[in-house]
């Protein structure tokens, strides 16, 4: 087992997100539609949210189709997958 220092902590759990939940694919708009059911972030729970799909060679990236509010500030989270090379 290995302790983090507080910092460490601090900052992994900002750079870090997570959520679940049944979802949707429309393959013609590239869409991809979230019913979250628990999330890091409680206030998302229930809530539905979409997010556009670009497929680009061995690279899928998930964005939100427009920024959202938080704290007075809009931001916008891009996950970014790359298909693991096998060797």
């Amino acid at each position: 087992m290995f302790e983090w220092a507080d910092a460490e902590y601090r900052a992994a759990g900002q750079s870090y997100l997570a959520c679940t939940g049944p979802y949707e694919v429309n393959e013609v708009a590239g869409i991809v539609r979230d019913e979250i059911g628990v999330s890091l972030f409680p206030i998302w729970a229930g809530a539905r949210q979409s997010r556009v799909v670009t497929l680009i060679g061995d690279e899928l990236t998930l964005c939100f189709e427009a920024p959202q509010q938080s704290r007075g500030a809009l931001w916008s989270v891009d996950f970014i997958c790359r298909r693991a090379v096998k060797r």
